[in-house]
């Protein structure tokens, strides 16, 4: 005789055992979803205060930017290098679709410095807007920091290696 009561059957154990585990793990096992991850280019007007300052880290002058007409888009700089015939444009997507064939497009494989020659006396360093992208959800995949710091490496590259070589 079994000691678990009447109408106790050890194979009936066995199954309500199993239906409760797979039910169990059927509801503790939901899709596992990927975090979410927003990347946001950094504010223009950062962008201005960190060009400005590495110019300045540099030992050159930042001045206002001059506008280039090139058609029908004008390539506006967001800063000059002093009486030099150097520029930096910072660009987001919008104005890189405005600026047609005038500007080559942002390819995220390329780490050189991208430069422009909208007449035949001026050079612009064009910054990408998409280059510096920063993580606004909860991973952090890309810090603030790590974007300001790699806008702050492309914009003293330009001028160590283009500006003071007269490139």
């Amino acid at each position: 005789m079994s000691d678990a009561g009447p109408g106790y059957n050890r194979g009936d154990m066995k199954y309500t055992r199993f239906a409760l585990v797979a039910t169990l793990g059927l509801l503790g096992c939901e899709e596992a979803k990927a975090p979410v991850v927003i990347l946001r280019p950094l504010e223009e007007r950062r962008v201005h205060g960190i060009i400005e300052r590495v110019i300045n880290e540099n030992g050159a002058e930042p001045r206002p930017g001059k506008t280039f007409p090139m058609g029908k888009f004008s390539l506006h700089e967001d800063a000059h290098v002093g009486d030099s015939p150097y520029g930096i444009a910072y660009l987001s997507e919008d104005e890189l679709k405005d600026a047609g064939d005038h500007i080559p497009p942002f390819d995220p494989e390329r780490s050189d410095l991208r430069l422009v020659r909208p007449d035949e006396h001026a050079v612009v360093l064009v910054l990408y807007a998409d280059a510096y992208r920063y993580d606004v959800g909860e991973e952090h995949s890309e810090t603030v920091v790590t974007a300001e710091k790699m806008l702050e490496r492309d914009v003293s590259d330009f001028i160590v290696h283009v500006v003071k070589m007269r490139k």
